[in-house]
């Protein structure tokens, strides 16, 4: 599927050092390996997406998927939304609501929700086609949020340096 091919192919851009699942494998076997005893990968084409593809960035900081298929991937140019072909890049300049163009990690609520933890814009979600962010003005005092995650019932969490944030279905508190 192209997920997992986006998820292999961000696990092998970060240059992660995984042991090789033979330890007699060439450097193009060993390249494909992401992780011992992963084999049944090699059916799969292992595809990478840089800047000239249509990336903001060439450094993928977080990945997602949203319920309607969409890939979204965070760089510290902006997040880019893939749909299996191209790649639409949104930033602070072309879409309103979104503060930041730098992202440090994106989940999907129950919801569908695409929820952004940003560098110097707090936290920005994303639905029905439109952001909205949460900075000081809206109760979170801190504008980097390192991570959202995903909780029971709907609700997200956000970290901060100094504090943990929860949506509660109207805010966060």
């Amino acid at each position: 599927s192209a997920a997992f091919s986006a998820i292999g192919a961000f696990a092998l851009s970060t240059g992660a050092q995984l042991p090789p699942a033979n330890p007699t494998a060439t450097a193009q076997e060993e390249a494909i390996t992401l992780a011992p005893g992963a084999n049944f990968l090699r059916q799969y084409v292992i595809r990478s997406w840089q800047t000239q593809d249509g990336l903001p960035q060439n450094s993928v900081t977080a990945i997602a998927q949203t319920h309607d298929g969409y890939l979204w991937l965070g760089t510290f140019n902006g997040l880019a939304r893939f749909d299996g072909v191209r790649f639409k890049t949104f930033n602070a300049v072309n879409s309103p609501g979104l503060a930041s163009d730098g992202i440090n990690g994106l989940c999907v609520a129950t919801d569908g929700t695409l929820w952004i933890a940003t560098v110097g814009g707090g936290v920005a979600c994303y639905s029905r086609g439109e952001f909205r962010s949460f900075g000081p003005a809206e109760g979170v005092e801190e504008e980097e949020v390192y991570n959202v995650v995903p909780g029971r019932k709907g609700h997200v969490w956000a970290q901060t340096r100094k504090k943990l944030y929860w949506w509660n279905g109207e805010r966060l508190v």
